[in-house]
């Protein structure tokens, strides 16, 4: 008889191979900062707000389902170094951008990363790599969604 967990196993490679990325990403981060001393943590979050410059620290959080309080303690500790600032939109919010120093750092991750991605890219079709994606896309919001009914309960 087969065990009526076994279908689980594949959620569980699925997220054990998604952190092993995640884990190779840290290595890297660390061997593209020589200079910078920026935790992988921080490299991520200056990438998103390069990605979506003139966003607000609560916009940012909810485009990448992120820790809001998280999010916001990277924030002001990007603004602590000097890579980012913020503007205000209004009189409630405030846009985050990056500084000329911000840029440059941002820049050479970019670089150093997009060696890596194109030789991974490199032996992954596109249609691989779109059922990839789509597929944790589902995972993680079915996942986030039961969490936000469970906490609800």
């Amino acid at each position: 008889m087969k065990n009526k967990y076994e279908h689980h196993k594949k959620v569980y490679d699925i997220t054990d191979n998604a952190a092993l990325i995640l884990s190779e990403f840290s290595k890297l981060s660390k061997l593209i900062d020589p200079e910078f001393n920026i935790p992988n943590s921080l490299q991520t979050v200056l990438g998103k707000i390069y990605r979506y410059e003139g966003k607000t620290q609560s916009e940012i959080a909810k485009i990448y389902k992120s820790d809001y309080q998280n999010t916001i303690r990277y924030i002001s500790e990007l603004e602590h170094r000097g890579l980012v600032y913020k503007v205000d939109i209004d009189n409630k919010r405030k846009g985050v951008y990056l500084t000329v120093r911000g840029q440059k750092i941002n820049n050479h991750f970019m670089e150093a990363r997009g060696e890596l991605l194109d030789q991974v890219l490199s032996q992954i079709d596109e249609i691989e790599l779109e059922v990839a994606k789509a597929t944790l896309e589902k995972l993680a919001n079915i996942m986030i969604d039961y969490a936000k009914n469970f906490d609800d309960k």
